[in-house]
């Protein structure tokens, strides 16, 4: 487990900017609108919700591939919002699935707190007008 999902374990607290590329989350609410980033943030979170269902099915059946294809469609729907942090701790596991690794329930669920750290931090950064300029 890495060091930014190992803390996510423990609990630890993490600066939105360590999280999220802000410059990305403010591109896409300067050419979408605050309204279509409410839908896109809402989309994520069910298809998260739902690829981390497949997840925790795949590392209880300990099946590399299907964790892989989950990790992969998350990841791909998260960096769309610039949740950078997770992008990369989901390609470290999405690696050792691809070499047949399945990840732990443990891996599983540190993902899955750092994907609503995320979130958190994404609403922390539209809170303080990240995208304002161009809305």
């Amino acid at each position: 487990m890495s060091s930014m999902a190992a803390r996510v374990q423990q609990g630890a607290g993490f600066g939105a900017e360590e999280l999220i590329d802000s410059e990305a989350l403010a591109e896409i609410v300067d050419e979408c609108g605050a309204e279509l980033m409410a839908e896109l943030r809402d989309s994520l979170a069910e298809e998260g919700g739902e690829r981390f269902d497949d997840l925790r099915q795949a590392v209880s059946d300990g099946d590399a591939e299907a964790a892989k294809r989950a990790l992969h469609a998350v990841r791909g729907a998260a960096l769309n919002l610039g949740f950078r942090a997770f992008a990369i701790e989901v390609q470290r596991v999405e690696a050792a699935a691809a070499a047949g690794s399945a990840p732990s329930s443990l891996e599983a669920e540190a993902l899955s707190a750092l994907f609503s750290a995320s979130f958190d931090a994404v609403d922390v950064l539209l809170a303080n007008g990240l995208g304002a300029e161009g809305a």
